[in-house]
């Protein structure tokens, strides 16, 4: 290995699956780091560190000369490679349209997600279910592990539930569902952007964006599948409609600035109109909207001011 904070190959050093493709560095004298991102070591293998390749770090004159040739070297010794204690669990985030008919089908996404820990997911499982129903495994698409496809075989329920599971291949693990109605009909499509709950600090503001687009179920060209968009925000304890409008000059985006909303929960409702037939769909996202954290401002900085003179503090930049 190197100094401390220098980067070299784990293989140097220590044997472990994958060890040739791990990156390792001293974070002191006694402590080595590896990044195995890359390396297929898993919990529960052997680490070993290899015999004849380390010794006692040669400090001369600390406590006292020693001829550095005279430190030997250690012999090979190996430990398991245990789970943190705290396994970092994946973060789901399902994207899918609040209503999908029978004809058209539809997809649910899972392209956000993240917490794999730097590898593919060990564990991917989709299933669905009518609401009160048993879970049914179904697969997701070979290339696409992240994307479900409902097609008509699906599709002949009222309502229909969409779970995904995940872990990594550090113990961690985590499961989220999502409901979609469906409808004979041919209703447009309207997809939210993210998640469909979310929180946010009051200092931060709100953006939540939205996809919809008219159903090709008649035929349609692309071109001729346009929809309207209108927003409305809901209280969600009350069921209070909030006059406030969005700030964005995309029809698809809602959003309101620093303190547009007080901490609180609310529903942002979006509704999509097709221009050519007027059916309509909408849907929401759940806000819950949490006080940020007190910042103190005092204009003008550290200043010095004679001892008979007054002084003024001025702290409106304060947030």
């Amino acid at each position: 290995g190197g100094g401390v904070g220098i980067a070299f190959a784990c293989g140097s050093i220590l044997d472990f699956p994958g060890a040739t493709d791990a990156t390792c560095y001293w974070s002191d004298e006694r402590t080595v780091r590896a990044d195995v991102a890359s390396a297929a070591i898993v919990p529960g293998d052997n680490a070993t560190a290899l015999g004849g390749v380390l010794r006692r770090a040669c400090v001369v004159g600390v406590p006292a000369p020693r001829a550095c040739a005279c430190h030997p070297y250690a012999n090979a010794s190996s430990t398991v490679v245990l789970p943190p204690e705290n396994p970092p669990a994946p973060a789901i985030v399902l994207e899918a349209p609040e209503t999908v008919s029978r004809c058209e089908g539809g997809f649910v996404s899972a392209l956000q997600s993240g917490g794999s820990g730097g590898r593919d997911f060990t564990k991917v499982a989709w299933s669905i279910a009518e609401p009160g129903a048993a879970w049914a495994a179904v697969p997701s698409t070979a290339t696409k592990w992240y994307e479900l496809v409902l097609n008509a075989s699906h599709l002949n329920v009222s309502s229909l539930d969409v779970r995904l599971e995940l872990a990594n291949f550090l113990g961690g693990t985590a499961e989220a569902a999502v409901r979609l109605k469906v409808q004979g009909g041919t209703p447009p499509t309207l997809t939210f952007v993210g998640a469909r709950e979310r929180t946010v600090l009051v200092a931060d503001g709100v953006e939540v964006d939205a996809r919809g687009v008219a159903t090709s179920c008649d035929g349609r060209p692309m071109s001729g599948r346009a929809v309207s968009y209108a927003w409305d925000v809901v209280d969600a304890v009350t069921g209070a409609r909030l006059p406030l409008a969005s700030s964005s000059r995309d029809a698809r985006k809602f959003a309101a600035g620093a303190g547009a909303l007080a901490p609180g929960a609310y529903d942002l409702v979006a509704t999509v109109v097709d221009d050519a037939y007027g059916f309509a769909t909408n849907g929401s996202v759940r806000l819950r909207v949490e006080r940020s954290a007190l910042v103190a401002r005092v204009d003008g900085g550290d200043r010095t001011v004679p001892l008979a003179d007054g002084a003024v503090a001025v702290a409106s930049a304060s947030y």
